[in-house]
């Protein structure tokens, strides 16, 4: 379980400094566009909604852990689903504010990051319920 929390928090915080990585390579009139969004609420709204995904699933799975494959596929295709849409909207978004394709480039690797380290979270996570 430590281990699950680990890579999770490792990965979050790889990705995030690949996006700060890429705020730096940013001019002050792009970084104020950026900054100006309206859309990082809406970013950490999300955020809180997976990470309250993440706590009923983590409840429902060992609260009724013989349907622990069901649970994790049910939470997988619910975070892909979050992902993907949070990905495409956010690639609409730097595209629309006119910011340099590296921003995006960086932004696409950070992704990846994030949910490699999401998908091994989960398999560390249920591993011990799916190979008993």
């Amino acid at each position: 379980m430590l281990r699950a929390f680990i890579v999770l928090i490792a990965t979050i915080i790889i990705s995030r400094l690949v996006m700060a990585n890429a705020i730096k390579k940013l001019t002050d009139e792009e970084k104020a566009k950026l900054m100006s969004n309206k859309d990082i609420n809406r970013g950490t709204i999300r955020l809180l909604v997976i990470f309250a995904a993440l706590g009923l699933f983590y409840y429902l799975l060992y609260a009724t852990p013989q349907y622990a494959a069901y649970l994790l596929w049910a939470f997988l295709a619910l975070i892909l689903f979050s992902r993907i849409y949070t990905f495409l909207y956010a690639k609409k978004r730097i595209t629309q504010l006119q910011l340099p394709s590296f921003y995006l480039k960086y932004y696409t690797i950070a992704s990846v990051i994030t949910n490699v380290g999401l998908l091994l979270f989960l398999f560390l996570i249920v591993e011990k319920y799916l190979f008993q």
